[in-house]
């Protein structure tokens, strides 16, 4: 059976037509996605709907066109991010992505606000008054914000995800769900903040806490039909695309799936057996398919740490030879390379990446630091810098529950990051001490995407 996942990412939009038989990408397609737009709101990240859209129509008529005769697609989105759609499933607002850090702002700002601020942010109150661990960016923070500062549209019938709103406008006349509404998986419900993980639902007494009227949010559950295209091809609603990219890199106990891309992930499965499990405040327990979760550490910087040391270094070579032309793909090349040389001989300045702070802590920064006078060379600098990237991983996998770790066999690397740059391999191999190896597959969330949705197809009849 042919299917087609569709990757709907912060910067590009992926897609391949997988066959599940012989496990094979018979055509793979990435085009760019959406461009960030300006806004007023501070600390806003948004992008173009339109563009999105177009971006996905775009990806599947080349997929198409390469490999014809898919008969269901499914999506893997961004998560956390959100659009406000009416009934006719147009678009009110832009699509808020998960970079979006309105919620950091004071909660006292708000007029209205629920409790005493304390000078909290808005995303810590929202945790005080909850329960629930909030950061910015969580949809349903961001919802907040928007509530207290009249930001909410006129009209508003859902709030959904990038990928469940491009998975219904592919649909001929919006297909079911635009009659009977979108169903969102519990993985990316979860995502939104506020969602009871066990219970597989979104909390009403939290929802009532922030007076958020729950009819604004998705019916949660998992192989939810969107529709048909006109053609025919059965339309199921988003994973995750954290949990897409486990699908398509690893999908097994025992793996630990390392995503370096603008970011990066450290995430592996955990089989409950219907029990409540402590997880470090650290980690997301996240659910996964059917009754498996994922334990996730997610780092908001990954690859863009190499990219603001890449901007450095090219700064630094025009302020002393401004002739000299080099370019950011061969200095990524130099960098690696005197990383290598740098690590191996045991020269790894000590640098801490969290420039852009952690979810926990959104305030911390990075830094560098134990430079001797014989350790104030651009090697032991770019080898600390990649050192850093997965060290943070490192820690978010010593937090993990004791039964992942033991039963931990091999970590796969996957995310543009990972497999341009060598030597992150070469550490993770080090601090994690197991076989480490780089996913073959350059497009591993569109493949999860295209392998749920043959589950779906089998799951539904469709």
């Amino acid at each position: 059976m042919l299917t087609i996942g569709i990757d709907v990412g912060t910067s590009t939009v992926s897609g391949v037509v997988y066959d599940t038989e012989t496990e094979e990408v018979k055509a793979s397609v990435t085009v760019p996605g959406s461009q960030y737009l300006p806004t007023e709101v501070p600390g806003g990240a948004e992008q173009s709907t339109g563009l999105l859209l177009t971006a996905v129509r775009e990806v599947l008529e080349a997929l198409e066109q390469q490999a014809p005769g898919a008969g269901a697609i499914a999506f893997s989105t961004q998560m956390h991010g959100m659009v406000y759609i009416d009934r006719d499933l147009h678009p009110l607002s832009p699509l808020i992505t998960w970079e979006d850090k309105r919620a950091d702002r004071p909660a006292a700002e708000g007029v209205g606000s629920a409790g005493a601020a304390g000078g909290l942010s808005l995303a810590e109150q929202i945790s005080d008054l909850t329960g629930y661990p909030t950061s910015t960016g969580y949809a349903l923070a961001t919802h907040v914000y928007n509530m207290r500062h009249g930001l909410v549209p006129e009209g508003v019938w859902k709030m959904v995800t990038a990928g469940d709103y491009c998975a219904m406008r592919l649909c001929k006349d919006g297909g079911p769900a635009g009659v009977r509404g979108p169903v969102m998986h519990p993985q990316t419900a979860a995502s939104f903040g506020l969602f009871s993980v066990y219970e597989g639902c979104f909390d009403e007494i939290a929802l009532d806490i922030l007076d958020i009227t729950g009819v604004i949010l998705p019916e949660v559950g998992e192989y939810g039909l969107a529709g048909y295209t006109e053609d025919g091809k059965a339309v199921f609603f988003s994973m995750g695309d954290n949990q897409a990219g486990f699908t398509g890199a690893a999908g097994e106990q025992g793996d630990i799936l390392i995503n370096v891309g603008t970011s990066a992930q450290i995430s592996a499965v955990l089989e409950t057996h219907g029990r409540s499990v402590s997880i470090a405040r650290e980690l997301d327990l996240r659910p996964y398919i059917g009754s498996r979760f994922l334990v996730t550490g997610a780092a908001l910087a990954g690859g863009s740490v190499l990219r603001s040391l890449n901007t450095f270094l090219i700064d630094v070579i025009h302020s002393v030879a401004p002739d000299l032309r080099i370019g950011a793909d061969e200095l990524y090349g130099l960098m690696n390379s005197l990383a290598e040389e740098a690590y191996g001989a045991g020269r790894t300045a000590r640098v801490d990446t969290r420039f852009s702070g952690t979810r926990t802590d959104p305030e911390l920064r990075g830094s560098i630091t134990g430079i001797g006078m014989d350790g104030l060379n651009l090697g032991s600098l770019c080898a600390g810098f990649y050192y850093g990237i997965v060290k943070e991983l490192y820690d978010f996998y010593c937090l993990m529950p004791r039964e992942i770790r033991e039963q931990a066999r091999r970590v796969i690397l996957t995310g543009n990051a990972a497999r341009k740059n060598p030597i992150l391999r070469r550490i993770a191999e080090d601090l994690f001490g197991m076989e480490t190896v780089v996913s073959p597959r350059t497009e591993d969330a569109a493949v999860g995407a295209a392998r749920y949705a043959a589950m779906c197809a089998e799951r539904t009849g469709k």
